[in-house]
C-alpha cells in the first residue's frame, strides 16, 4: 500500500496500514477476499482513519462500515453484528509509544 505522508507521524502511519489490513483481513463485505486486488477496500481507509483518530464509539465506526457497506458497494444490508467486531478491531488499534520509532 503506497501511503502518502501528508504530514502523518510514522505512529499514524503504522496505524493506516493496520486498519488496511483489517479491512482486508477482517471486514471483506464482498467476501471474495481471495480474488480481488489487495488494494480494493484501501479507498475506505481515511475515512476510517479519520473516525480512529476522532476517538469515535464502536456504534459509530460499524455504522460507517456497514452505510459504505450499502451505499457505496450497493450490497445488501447485513447485521450490524458484521461490522461491529471489525470496528472494535480497529479501535482496539495500540497507539505505538514515539519509542517505539527511535
Amino acid at each position: 500500500m503506497i501511503i502518502r505522508k501528508n504530514g502523518l507521524s510514522p505512529e499514524e502511519i503504522e496505524i493506516y496500514r493496520r486498519i488496511d489490513d483489517i479491512l482486508w483481513g477482517d471486514w471483506d463485505p464482498i467476501g471474495f477476499k481471495d480474488s480481488l486486488p489487495r488494494n480494493e477496500y484501501q479507498n475506505y481507509v481515511p475515512g476510517v482513519f479519520q473516525l480512529y483518530k476522532s476517538g469515535c464509539a464502536v456504534k459509530h465506526l460499524a455504522e460507517h462500515l456497514s452505510r459504505i457497506e450499502t451505499e457505496t458497494m450497493g450490497l445488501r444490508k447485513r447485521p450490524i453484528e458484521a461490522c461491529l467486531s471489525v470496528a472494535e478491531k480497529i479501535l482496539a488499534i495500540h497507539q505505538p509509544n514515539k519509542s517505539d520509532y527511535q
